[in-house]
């Protein structure tokens, strides 16, 4: 069952659109699978199967170097280049071009998504709630991440105690789903908070993520920004 609420989107231009975003969502880690694959009955060995799934998906990080996909029923993955050519005769420029990749989902999995059962819920209006990102490089509102340069989150409910290792600013990648936190906060207001994007952050597209206690709460609330931002 995934629960659901709906939130005021910002980024529309009609005043009474809404958004909906997951609540109290759990996600499993590989070790949760292995465990869930290996219960009581199973043939199947825990030491096993963790040499098996990470030498699988090290075998496909060895392929995507030498410039392979990886296509199957549950996933695909592509290695993409994006950025504009100035012409036909044009060569790949690292300053103007990206190496990226294109993780999709294939038809068992999107079958399965298509067969979860939703739940309508209350709004928890104490969760942080995100209307702006600015990138102070570029100048740009709601798109662009420059690493090694400030970063700007507008909202309510912002605040972080920086002393709670699980409270932060987080950028999600939208390819293997790894987390970067944000450690350098300068600005940190309820309204505004801010911080420095760290220099080696890699490109690709990212899911931004506050998460705090608002109102001195005992479990962590995530605020979601819902545009992709991304590094060039």
């Amino acid at each position: 069952m995934l629960k659901y609420a709906l939130y005021r989107n910002h980024l529309t231009k009609g005043e009474n659109d809404y958004s909906a975003m997951p609540q109290s969502l759990i996600n499993k880690k590989i070790e949760d699978i292995i465990q869930q694959i290996t219960k009581p009955g199973s043939i199947l060995k825990q030491t096993e199967c963790v040499a098996v799934i990470h030498d699988f998906f090290r075998a496909i990080s060895e392929n995507l170097n030498e410039g392979y996909g990886f296509i199957s029923e549950y996933i695909r993955i592509q290695p993409k280049i994006v950025g504009v050519f100035e012409g036909i005769e044009d060569q790949f420029d690292a300053h103007r071009h990206q190496k990226q990749l294109s993780v999709t989902a294939a038809n068992v999995l999107k079958q399965a998504v298509e067969g979860v059962k939703l739940e309508k819920v209350i709004a928890n209006i104490r969760q942080p709630e995100i209307k702006s990102v600015y990138d102070l490089k570029s100048q740009k509102t709601d798109g662009q991440l420059s690493p090694g340069h400030m970063l700007e989150v507008i909202g309510s409910r912002l605040k972080l105690d920086i002393e709670q290792a699980d409270e932060g600013i987080f950028l999600v990648s939208s390819a293997d789903a790894s987390e970067t936190k944000i450690q350098q906060i300068h600005t940190n207001l309820p309204s505004r908070i801010s911080g420095m994007i760290p220099e080696g952050l890699a490109s690709g597209s990212y899911r931004l993520e506050v998460r705090n206690r608002p109102g001195n709460k005992k479990n962590i609330t995530i605020g979601i920004f819902t545009t992709a931002l991304s590094v060039n």
